[in-house]
């Protein structure tokens, strides 16, 4: 994902706002009123031992100030006194909580700032990458597929930064601007120690903004800086006032009731306590009101129900939804907030074009809420209209195609309602296979439809798998939707893995890349059903093979048994990833399914002791899967799936779903009966 991609999510300052942060402090001793906060431009323009902090609420506006002076040409105007005669370079970082580790993390950071440095540097990138440099003269481009480029680490960033303080008050100055502080994972005070790192290289400055909790509070107190929530009121009232001046319904009431309307805007600002995002919202639900013809009075009573809170206020927007559209609202949601939990930001990078945004393409919204195919423009007509009146500005389609909420803070309210939401959505409605089908219509329509042309790739497979790994289909029908979706997705994968990796495509069409005799588990991509079990897609296992019917001779230790049967139980852990690799962390991205695996585990198991006619053959696979399951279940790896609790007798108790399998493959492992009893009344006091 392109580190601009949250800068340009970011809304843009609106008409003659934020002008102030330019103005000059008066003079002390002029008999003007000193300003109540520190210069920016006399920050901008001198030496200064701190950096500057933007600090203010939740929606106060921070980011789209922090977006305003590092695009506005004043700021480089004010930068030139400062370095004289040397260049200013200005690099800038807007980091995103809910979206990828990099827009997130001070790799992310480095990498960002580096690479902007460089674009308006790169001469000096040999200084600063000595050891890549001398690599790429010595071999070629990185390009080269016979080069092995080592992934960057944060030791590596962090010393190629550093360097820069060669350069810095020498060649060129820098000014550094940091957006969200707050929203970076990890520790605080490593961050707060790299940002004083920066400030302190000659040559160097550097703005931040952040929330004011009490590590940047702290650590900030005494540096300049200004608060959002004090300085924006008049910023509020030109925002409020433009936006009901251009509402014909407002300008007619006001014609008559010129003070009662003035009074109006006077209380939405009010009522803000500063925060920008409340009267943005508020004031489109007044102008809604307007248009569907409330008089001065009912929207004054509105106003005034309005809590002050935005998570209140989220809460409120939500119970003025209309009744007929609760469960479509929900459903909205629902569709919503399952995909940007899914893993799309880690996977950006190699997603088509139109998957790389933060929020949902509006044309597989479209489909995963039920709709049929039409036009573009009627589709995005539509769900502009829905949006307004499902969500009441929650969720919004922006302008470049994607369906995404109104601010980080929406996010953090439906993590905190979504026990009640959930409750509201249609029982029968599947959103995981909704946006299955919504990712499969886009490769579906002619290529002009929704974008430019593009290749079906392992990361949209990856995002799809991943849907389906959740997918719950209730009925036959639902089943049917989701076999024919994957069906397509394999064929698709099938034809996109080419050149080098050719192989794994035979694999993909379900031909035996082994001798039949060979009794290993290597090699699980044998068939859609073999990765299937591995990601634990268990609905479209069940619904694609009846393992009742299946003839005594193919139950009969074949070698696609035994791949499926290992990568059923063992799932991404099978250790039999070698031909399909396409993540790194693929095993953390998928729901393993720890009950459905199990589930379908038992009844195969059972079908194929009832039918193998090699009994010392089973057993011996049986216990050989033992012994791996019992590896897996002690490991101490950082997320150990065997240990999820399941219920595997329908009591309210609950065992380790690795426990669970380990006493199946007991029970149908007769040679072991023997010792079967010690090992597991150990197994479950451990447990205990």
């Amino acid at each position: 994902m392109s580190y601009r991609a949250r800068e340009e999510a970011i809304p843009d300052a609106y008409q003659h706002t934020f002008d102030w942060v330019f103005r000059e402090q008066p003079a002390e001793g002029s008999g003007k009123e000193q300003m109540p906060w520190s210069s920016f431009p006399a920050w901008l323009e001198n030496d200064s031992e701190n950096v500057y902090w933007i600090t203010g609420k939740p929606g106060s506006g921070k980011s789209t100030l922090m977006k305003y002076i590092g695009s506005d040409p004043r700021t480089a105007s004010h930068l030139a006194k400062w370095s004289s005669n040397r260049p200013n370079l200005i690099a800038a970082f807007y980091s995103w909580n809910p979206g990828v580790d990099l827009q997130r993390s001070q790799e992310g950071l480095l990498r960002s700032l580096l690479h902007q440095i460089l674009q308006q540097a790169p001469h000096i990138a040999p200084r600063l990458f000595p050891s890549r440099w001398a690599m790429m003269k010595l071999f070629g481009q990185y390009s080269n597929p016979l080069i092995s480029v080592p992934d960057w680490t944060l030791r590596e960033l962090f010393e190629s930064i550093t360097s820069i303080d060669s350069f810095t008050n020498a060649t060129f100055n820098l000014a550094l601007f940091i957006d969200g502080l707050d929203e970076f994972s990890g520790d605080f005070a490593g961050l707060i120690q790299l940002i004083r790192r920066f400030h302190n290289f000659s040559g160097v400055k550097v703005c931040v903004s952040s929330r004011p909790w009490n590590d940047f509070s702290e650590t900030f107190a005494d540096c300049p800086q200004l608060r959002m929530e004090l300085l924006t009121r008049g910023d509020m009232v030109r925002f409020t006032r433009g936006n009901f001046q251009s509402n014909r319904a407002f300008m007619e009431l006001r014609g008559t009731l010129r003070a009662e309307a003035d009074e109006l805007i006077s209380g939405i600002v009010d009522k803000a306590l500063g925060v920008f995002l409340w009267v943005s919202v508020v004031t489109r639900m007044i102008l809604g009101g307007l248009t569907d013809g409330d008089s001065l009075p009912d929207l004054r009573v509105i106003l005034d129900e309005l809590p002050e809170d935005l998570e209140a206020l989220y809460s409120s927007l939500w119970g003025r939804i209309a009744p007929r559209y609760r469960p479509d609202a929900a459903r909205t949601l629902t569709i919503f907030r399952t995909y940007t939990l899914s893993p799309q930001p880690e996977l950006a990078e190699s997603l088509p074009d139109p998957f790389r945004a933060s929020g949902i393409p509006c044309h597989v919204f479209w489909v995963a809420d039920g709709g049929a195919p039409a036009d573009k423009t009627y589709i995005t007509h539509t769900l502009k209209r829905r949006l307004a009146s499902r969500t009441r500005g929650l969720l919004e389609l922006t302008s470049s195609g994607q369906i995404d909420s109104l601010h980080r803070t929406v996010h953090d309210w439906l993590d905190t309602v979504w026990p009640r939401l959930e409750g509201v959505v249609p029982q029968e409605f599947d959103p995981n296979l909704g946006i299955i089908n919504g990712i499969r219509s886009v490769n579906m329509e002619p290529a002009s439809a929704w974008c430019a042309a593009f290749s079906f790739n392992e990361a949209l497979a990856i995002l799809c798998f991943y849907f389906a790994s959740r997918a719950r289909p209730n009925n036959w029908q639902a089943r049917s939707v989701l076999v024919q979706a994957l069906d397509q997705v394999f064929s698709w994968l099938t034809g996109a893995l080419k050149g080098p990796r050719a192989a794994t495509a035979t694999a993909w069409q379900g031909t035996s890349g082994h001798d039949d005799n060979d009794q290993t588990t290597a090699n699980p991509l044998e068939s859609y059903l073999a990765l299937a079990a591995q990601l634990g897609i268990t609905s479209y296992l069940e619904t694609k093979v009846d393992f009742q019917l299946m003839p005594g001779d193919f139950l009969n230790l074949s070698v696609f048994l035994r791949h499926l049967f290992t990568s059923l139980v063992l799932g991404t852990r099978s250790g039999t990833r070698r031909m399909w690799n396409p993540h790194p962390n693929l095993e953390t991205l998928f729901c393993f399914n720890a009950a459905g695996r199990y589930q379908l585990a038992h009844r195969l198991i059972e079908v194929a002791e009832a039918k193998c006619q090699d009994r010392n053959a089973l057993d011996k696979f049986l216990g050989e899967l033992h012994k791996r399951v019992t590896e897996e279940f002690q490991s101490e790896a950082p997320v150990n799936h065997f240990r999820t609790a399941i219920n595997v007798n329908g009591t309210d108790s609950e065992i380790p779903y690795g426990i669970a399998v380990l006493e199946t493959l007991e029970k149908y492992g007769g040679k072991w009966s023997l010792r079967v009893q010690l090992r597991k009344a150990k197994r479950r006091a451990w447990f205990k």
